[in-house]
């Protein structure tokens, strides 16, 4: 459960750094 929740962190920091 963890690792989803952490994975989803990580894919929303990607998209963040991505548009910038």
């Amino acid at each position: 459960m963890l690792e989803t929740s952490l994975r989803a962190f990580f894919k929303m920091i990607c998209n963040c750094s991505r548009q910038i």
